[in-house]
């Protein structure tokens, strides 16, 4: 949608509709209500900030963006943003949660193995579904040299957007976060069984019984009979991982000239990267 269309909607249907449901607390303080603020609202756990339409919608909606942290300080606040978007939430000081894990987004080379997968990844770009489109670069074998140092692949795609991390650092920081959030953990508990009553799960556990108004399975690949749906549609994939001996800043830079994250279209897929302290 045009950026002028959506200033047209926005100006004729959306300041009227805000201007009409901001009178249905006053509404509601006629009725007997003490205070407009007074109203048996829960609070919310997430609250949702659309700015799609351009950077500066974000900029606008920043007094109402700090209204809200401050009288909802428990609650998740989200964004829903273009690209351009991130800088500017950045700048307002939105940061994620500070976890030192080495968050680079340094891109993503995804080598053809053959010349019949890289035709494919060729296509694969032309035929993205429409409103989900990518950013995606394709990389024929003529240019691979700017991506890796080798002959091995037929070319291949680059994502730009994507980034690496360090999975143990990460897992540790979101724990630290949780925990001093007020989340409990306990360790050496295993559940067993999940059903739901109503509104309210039951879950056994190694521990004893618990009740629970919202399940998360989060056990990847490692699901058990506690969730049969689940481990029917999941399996375990064996991952081994190596590293080299040090290398010479040389070397790595001539490999990895861009210390993107590689891997391929092979079935039984390899993948690699420069570490942190190339």
């Amino acid at each position: 949608m045009h950026p002028d269309t959506m200033r047209l909607i926005d100006r004729w249907v959306g300041i009227p509709l805000c201007f009409f449901a901001s009178l249905w607390p006053c509404k509601k303080t006629q009725a007997g209500s003490t205070s407009p603020l007074s109203t048996n609202i829960p609070r919310p756990d997430t609250i949702v900030f659309i700015g799609i339409a351009e950077i500066g919608a974000l900029v606008v909606a920043y007094p109402a963006i700090q209204e809200a942290r401050i009288k909802h300080p428990n609650s998740r606040v989200c964004f829903i943003t273009a690209p351009g978007g991130f800088q500017t939430l950045e700048f307002m000081g939105f940061e994620e949660e500070n976890i030192y894990c080495n968050f680079k987004r340094v891109g993503h080379f995804f080598g053809a193995h053959s010349s019949s997968q890289y035709r494919l990844l060729e296509k694969k770009i032309e035929q993205q579904p429409e409103g989900l489109q990518v950013d995606v670069n394709l990389v024929p074998r003529s240019q691979q040299y700017s991506e890796i140092g080798s002959d091995f692949y037929h070319g291949g795609i680059v994502y730009p957007e994507h980034a690496s991390l360090d999975p143990a650092r990460f897992h540790q920081g979101l724990l630290e976060r949780a925990l001093s959030s007020g989340v409990q953990v306990k360790i050496h508990c295993a559940a067993s069984k999940i059903e739901k009553t109503g509104d309210v799960f039951q879950i056994q556990t190694e521990s004893g019984r618990m009740k629970a108004r919202n399940v998360v399975v989060a056990t990847s690949g490692y699901t058990g009979t506690a969730t049969p749906w689940h481990r029917r549609r999941i399996i375990p994939i064996g991952s081994y991982i190596i590293a080299t001996e040090t290398l010479e800043k040389d070397l790595v830079d001539q490999l990895i000239p861009k210390d993107r994250v590689i891997t391929d279209t092979r079935k039984l897929v390899v993948y690699y990267r420069a570490s942190p302290d190339r």
